[in-house]
Formats: structure tokens, sequence, C-alpha cells
């Protein structure tokens, strides 16, 4: 069962989140499925509403037992010393800042934290922090899966499924089924083995939540599928349905180096 259990919103004091009666508890030994505690620290009501929205989202799409408590200020976050696996932490916040709350962190907090801002001017400061991600308002939904990705790298999130706002509404699309990405004026065109879809998204931040291992941009508006390469030319890669596409010329070695080392992997049995 998906759990998204939030506590009391926007208190100074919230309450942790209790799981659902047909549940184990997080930190039990049998505990079944993925279980994450997530933090989110924001004084804009809409923002918290908005990032927990997106959370909920995800935990439905990924089948994640997920606890959310939510803080007005950093003060209350620090007050509470609630255990998080996750915290969307604002930076520009009235009272104690979000940088300066990070400070009064662990380390180990740190680098499970990301950073809500408006402005990319606090950047720097954020990652010599040890920040895990630093993300512009408003947040999407693409945002929060890449967040979460890598904060807890290859333990309770999958990062086999590539969630997209499509045409046809939020959709994952299984990694190894895709073809090809194209971007496309302000979307992306995905091509996949079991259909085709429109993402809201930029090429940049879907690159971002591929498995870098197993994918490759050959060109400023393309991305391909390695697996699904039939035959790589100097100049252009041919797929396994026969659509050719060209490969940039600044990434041409760059682009039969990569497949290489793919080709060894898969050989290797490091890819399943």
């Amino acid at each position: 069962m998906n759990a998204m259990d939030e506590t009391k919103r926007s208190s100074p004091h919230p309450l942790r989140a209790a799981p659902c009666d047909d549940e184990a508890a997080p930190d039990s030994p049998g505990s079944p499925g993925r279980f994450l505690r997530v933090a989110i620290c924001d004084d804009d009501p809409a923002t918290r509403s908005d990032v927990q929205a997106l959370l909920s989202e995800y935990a439905q799409l990924h089948a994640v037992n997920m606890a959310v408590s939510a803080y007005e200020s950093a003060e209350a976050l620090l007050a509470a010393r609630d255990a998080f696996d996750v915290l969307f932490l604002d930076i520009y916040m009235d009272g104690m800042d979000g940088t300066e709350a990070a400070w009064r962190l662990s380390a180990e907090e740190r680098e499970r934290t990301v950073f809500l801002t408006t402005s990319e001017s606090h950047a720097v400061e954020a990652f010599q922090l040890g920040a895990a991600h630093y993300l512009l308002k408003p947040v999407t939904l693409e945002d929060v899966s890449e967040a979460l990705r890598r904060c807890i790298p290859g333990k309770e999130v999958p990062a086999d499924v590539l969630v997209v706002r499509t045409t046809d509404g939020t959709v994952p699309i299984p990694m190894a089924s895709i073809r090809t990405i194209e971007a496309r004026d302000k979307v992306c065109a995905i091509t996949a083995t079991d259909g085709d879809w429109r993402a809201y998204a930029s090429l940049g931040s879907l690159e971002g939540q591929l498995d870098g291992r197993c994918f490759l941009r050959v060109h400023r508006s393309y991305i391909v599928n390695m697996r699904r390469i039939k035959t790589l030319y100097h100049d252009r890669v041919v797929m396994d349905d026969g659509t050719a596409i060209s490969v940039g010329r600044g990434r041409q070695q760059e682009a039969r180096r990569r497949y290489q080392d793919f080709m060894f992997a898969l050989a290797r049995g490091e890819l399943s």
C-alpha cells in the first residue's frame, strides 16, 4: 500500500507521521516496500503545498511509502529535530534563512538537503554546504524525481523509470523501453517500444534523470538509448527501428568512446 502521511502543516512542532494500520512501521525489520521520511521547510504555504502534492504524485507512481513533515520556518525545523531522509529547504525565509539553518545540520543531513529558491545567486554557497541539489521555483515533478535520486542513489528510489508530464498526464516510462528523446521547441518527443509521448520538460532535465551508462547525447537535440542502437557510424547512428540520427561533429569521438564502454560493460554483465 502506498502511504503519504502528512504531519500537521505549518506547525512549529510537527507530529511524526504514523504508518497506516496495514503497513509495518518504517523502522521494523520486516517493513515491506520502501519508506522515505521527507521534510519540507518553506515559509510560503503555496510552495509547501505544491511540493507536498508532487511528492504524493511521485509516491503513487513509484509505489514508495512516504511520510512528509512540513515546517513553516527554519527555527521550527531545528527545534523539532525530526529525522529525515530528504529535506527540501527554502533559502529565502523570514527569520533564519535556509543557508544558516543548513550550517546547523550535520554534514550527513546536509548531503540529503535540497535547496529551494527563486534565484540562482546562492547556488555556489548551497554547494559549498554540501547540499545534494538546488532547485529553482516553481518545482516540477521531474525536479522532485531527480532530487530524490540524488539524495538516495540506488536505494529507496527506483532509477529505472523516467517520470514525465505529457499530453496524457503524468506518465512513468520504463527506461529500457525508450528509443530516442528529441527536443522540439518547448517539449521533448519520446519514442519508445510501447508508444510515443510529448513531454513538457527540457532535454537537459530529462538527461539528468537517465542512466548515463545507457543513454547517449548524440546531438544538441537528441538523446538515444544505446541498447536500441543497431549501428553506430562516425557521423550518424541507426536505431533498431531503422531511424537514422546525425551525430554532432563535436560529439563523434565521445560517442564512439561511450558506445564502446557500453558494449564492454554489457559483455561483462555489468548492465542488467
